[in-house]
């Protein structure tokens, strides 16, 4: 969480070190709900018991999180293309 606050500084002050440590920020959180999902599926595919609604909020709020993280990558690879 820390470091999190440091790049939002950072951005907010367009230091090139708040980009860099965004990026990293947002391709760790793309990664670990891309394995937060898989985790969701090896469970059902396991047949843990699982109530409807236990999935539903475990795998679309990663899923959510893990859209909006990849999206804002895409983005700031835009800009990084645009820029050059």
């Amino acid at each position: 969480m820390p470091l999190v606050c440091v790049a939002a500084v950072q951005l907010l002050r367009r230091a090139p070190i708040g980009y860099l440590l965004a990026v990293m920020i947002l391709v760790l959180n793309v990664c670990i709900g891309v394995l937060l999902m898989g985790a969701g599926v090896a469970q059902l595919t396991a047949a843990v018991p699982l109530t409807p609604a236990e999935i539903v909020a475990k795998m679309l709020s990663f899923a959510v999180l893990t859209l909006v993280a990849a999206g804002l990558l895409a983005t700031l690879h835009r800009a990084a293309r645009s820029a050059r």
